[in-house]
């Protein structure tokens, strides 16, 4: 499409729907990475400005595409776990099982 070599009257909807697959899928993987108590919240601004940058993609709007992005990237690195914290629920849901198998039996 961008080439010029595909009409984008007929792939322009494809496009957008794989594109805004893409912004679910991404989503999807990134969601273990992100504090438990803020997880909404960054699913919601997450998936806005996922759509938004997709719909300026499809639409050639290169500005707001830049801002969609970088509100993403920035969204992610704020609500982000880092190691400390993610180990310290492991430790804790290790901590839990093995009390649950030694008064298994």
């Amino acid at each position: 499409m961008f080439l010029g070599k595909l009409l984008v009257a007929d792939y322009q909807v494809p496009a957008a729907i794989l594109a805004g697959g893409t912004v679910v899928g991404l989503m999807s993987k990134l969601e273990g990475s992100i504090k438990r108590k803020f997880i909404l919240i960054w699913k919601i601004i997450f998936v806005v400005s996922g759509f938004t940058a997709v719909y300026s993609l499809v639409n050639g709007r290169w500005g707001m595409l830049v801002i969609g992005v970088i509100t993403d990237i920035a969204i992610t690195f704020v609500f982000k776990t880092y190691g400390e914290e993610k180990k310290e629920l492991d430790s804790k849901n290790l901590t839990k099982l093995k009390k649950k198998m030694e008064n298994c039996c």
